[in-house]
């Protein structure tokens, strides 16, 4: 199987990583590394940068862990055309797990509420993707 995982460079993001790899799953990951750690700091494996430079990817036993070091809205915009710049191909996709979000609770509501419309664009471009891409996507957490 291959998963997506968004913001799976956070706290509950590498831990769902690693119970995947478990599971025996090719995993992606895109994640702005905004609150999450670096891949090379909790992952392990050997690692080599994809030809295309767009991504690095993680030999684990025997999965690969392909991640993009991107912010999701820009990785998303790239992927329905809105903005120009080198679109990841992701493969065909059993699983895809939506964890990237704005991190900050009440205290960013409150004190910055420009951050709730920033996840909810950020929500928003994600789930067109989602639609535009159906035919590839099987489950969506």
């Amino acid at each position: 199987m291959t998963s997506l995982v968004t913001g799976g460079c956070g706290f509950v993001g590498r831990h769902l990583v690693r119970r995947l790899l478990g599971l025996g799953h090719d995993i992606w990951v895109v994640d702005d590394l905004s609150t999450g750690l670096h891949p090379d700091q909790w992952l392990g494996g050997s690692v080599r940068v994809r030809g295309d430079g767009a991504a690095t990817e993680y030999q684990i036993g025997g999965q690969i862990v392909t991640f993009v070091h991107e912010d999701l809205a820009v990785t998303m915009l790239k992927q329905l055309g809105s903005i120009p710049g080198e679109r990841i191909t992701f493969p065909a996709l059993d699983c895809v797990f939506a964890l990237a979000s704005v991190v900050g609770g009440r205290a960013t509501i409150e004190g910055d509420p420009i951050h709730v419309a920033v996840d909810l664009g950020l929500d928003s471009l994600f789930f067109l993707w989602l639609a535009r891409n159906k035919q590839s996507i099987g489950r969506v957490l």
